[in-house]
């Protein structure tokens, strides 16, 4: 039976598996910095099942990319274990596949459906200038305009509360976490800050457009065709 061509087929027990070989091969008093002690590592006897060393070592490296490193090889394999049986513990809930997706205020449910048109129509104007102009206009909405954006927050705010209950009886841990935190489902009321934000994610978005573009031309300028 041939071993594993990709890392993602680790389950999390083969991971831990690993972990806890690394663990038994350390001395007694682990002492030494960890680039010494992961040096004197011998990953071919750490080999299990279908996966050679150096395919731990590459899984060893794909999880320590994730944490931090300045410190002993016995306290980072602690930190690699948790890591291993909770990847979300610590950060912020909106990445685990299971917390509810947060509805957008009714400013903000306006602003995504008009800023490309805006940017479209108003290219010599900034970021702000272009909120600006969509707040004035979204305050100038006529009622019943502006009732179905706040009905529609009010029908998602309901699904999220519901789901967020449901997440917080599935994950007891991941939410006692962020108990000396910001709620996760803590709302922003400031249409405001979620209008900059959003211009913030857009400029991010077209940033990062760019700098692919000058790689791109990079790249052909090294290699002509």
């Amino acid at each position: 039976m041939s071993g594993p061509s990709d890392q993602d087929q680790w389950s999390q027990e083969d991971a831990l598996t690993l972990i806890k070989s690394m663990k038994a091969s350390l001395p007694f008093r682990d002492e030494v910095s960890y680039k010494v002690a992961l040096s004197r590592m011998n990953w071919d006897k750490l080999a299990f099942k279908t996966y050679t060393g150096p395919m731990c070592l590459q899984k060893w490296n794909e999880i320590t990319n994730r944490i931090r490193r300045y410190r002993t090889l016995t306290e980072l394999l602690l930190d690699t274990e948790e890591y291993i049986k909770n990847p979300y513990k610590g950060k912020k809930l909106k990445y685990h596949p299971d917390f509810p997706k947060k509805p957008l205020t009714p400013y903000f449910s306006f602003f995504i459906e008009n800023i490309k048109q805006y940017e479209t129509m108003h290219p010599e104007l900034s970021h702000a200038e272009r909120h600006k102009m969509l707040s004035l206009i979204f305050k100038e909405l006529p009622e019943e305009k502006k009732k179905n954006y706040i009905e529609k927050y009010d029908r998602e705010k309901q699904e999220f509360d519901r789901n967020l209950d449901k997440f917080r009886e599935e994950h007891p841990d991941l939410m006692e976490s962020m108990m000396n935190s910001k709620r996760p489902d803590q709302e922003t009321t400031n249409d405001s800050e979620m209008a900059t934000e959003a211009c913030d994610e857009l400029e991010t978005v077209v940033e990062a457009k760019r700098k692919k573009r000058q790689r791109q031309r990079k790249r052909k300028k090294v290699n002509p065709l």
